[in-house]
């Protein structure tokens, strides 16, 4: 508001001198026309100065309500990229412990199934079924090891997965911090 004080008393005083020159000076047709000229471009100035100051107003608060609204975005996206990240984590914790329970009841029923197998061919070898008894114990070896070899595999697979997870988060907090103005 006090930018324009300045403008209003500059009309003011202009607007006095013109009354107090006329008042002092004899009344004539022209100088009436000529003081009442003049009054109106001061005012025509004033109303120009006047709606400058307004427009440069208008256009700073505009200017500050765009930095604010354009700040907020720019947090609602930090936000939401970090939910969807901890989104994306919690589902994948839960995927790898269900995962695991059932891994673990599968162990147990292989491990019962290899025991069984061994022990049978165990049997059969101290029965005088030798070559049925190696041919067991040969392909029991052989599917146990082929089953170790997918549990490592998967073991592999899940360190190679978490550390995709991971990287989305390391990208959020590499994030530029928002800047206080």
């Amino acid at each position: 508001m006090f930018k324009f004080l300045p403008g209003i008393l500059l009309i003011q005083i202009a607007t006095s001198a013109l009354v107090f020159i006329l008042l002092k000076t004899s009344v004539e047709d022209f100088q009436v026309i000529a003081v009442a000229i003049l009054s109106f471009v001061i005012s025509l100035f004033g109303a120009f100065w006047f709606a400058s100051i307004a427009q440069n107003i208008h256009k700073d608060a505009l200017e500050r309500t765009r930095q604010t609204h354009a700040q907020e975005r720019e947090n609602l996206l930090v936000d939401t990229e970090r939910q969807k990240a901890e989104m994306l984590k919690q589902t994948h914790n839960q995927i790898v412990k269900e995962t695991n329970r059932a891994h673990a009841k599968a162990n147990l029923k292989v491990g019962a199934m290899f025991t069984a197998a061994v022990g049978i061919s165990a049997v059969v070898l101290f029965t005088q079924f030798i070559t049925v008894g190696l041919i067991m114990l040969a392909s029991t070896g052989g599917a146990l090891t082929g089953y170790l070899a997918r549990v490592r595999q998967d073991r592999q697979a899940k360190i190679v997965m978490q550390k995709q997870i991971d990287a989305p988060q390391q990208k959020i907090l590499k994030l530029k911090k928002p800047t206080k103005s």
